[in-house]
């Protein structure tokens, strides 16, 4: 009986501190969803009457978004291993004993504090027709680009996304890296390894 009344007060503190969260996230998450859900079948938002699946074999036949879907599945195919490997690389470099290497990674993490306008706002100066770039392009003689309306502006903003993240995957991967204990070093100095990698690669085979 004495378990019981433990149990069932237990229950009500972790009810108690679950709904608020549970609230915010009907608010904001379902039922935004379901509303959207519900749209979707209509032929307008308000005073609609049901239409079926017609939005969206229309929207299938858009041109616009199946050029989005496949700019989408560029992005991620191009952009989400590249930034694994370039940030596990770093994360590899940056744990060793390097000259600055508390500069280097705060180098590296001081995008993630800037808010995203202020970045946009830098690099539309940096990108812009009448931007910094293009005026050293125009200095050397060379011909002006036109970055975000030509095959440039994948590129663009590959980079542009690659400096604002890594920053965070170089984060978690030190941890990673920081969490292997000594053992496994002294283990793969002993066996022959000469770098952080085939420690990682040990300790991943352990």
């Amino acid at each position: 009986m004495k378990w019981n009344r433990l149990s069932r007060r237990e229950s009500m503190v972790a009810v108690t501190f679950l709904l608020p969260s549970a609230i915010g996230f009907a608010l904001f998450y379902l039922i935004p969803f379901g509303m959207g859900l519900v749209y979707s079948v209509l032929d307008r938002p308000v005073g609609g009457s049901f239409v079926g699946l017609a939005n969206y074999q229309e929207l299938l036949s858009s041109e616009s978004f199946r050029k989005a879907v496949s700019n989408t599945f560029w992005f991620t195919a191009v952009n989400v291993p590249l930034m694994l490997m370039l940030s596990l690389g770093i994360a590899l470099v940056l744990n060793r004993n390097l000259y600055l290497r508390q500069f280097l990674r705060m180098a590296y993490v001081l995008p993630l504090v800037v808010p995203v306008a202020s970045v946009v706002m830098v690099w539309q100066v940096l990108f812009d027709w009448n931007g910094s770039l293009n005026a050293w392009l125009h200095t050397a003689g060379l011909e002006q680009v036109d970055w975000m309306k030509s095959a440039w502006s994948r590129g663009v903003i590959s980079v542009f996304y690659l400096w604002k993240h890594i920053g965070y995957n170089i984060i978690l991967f030190l941890a990673g890296l920081q969490s292997i204990p000594r053992d496994y070093y002294e283990t793969a100095d002993l066996e022959g390894a000469a770098s952080g990698t085939n420690c990682l690669e040990l300790h991943l085979s352990i």
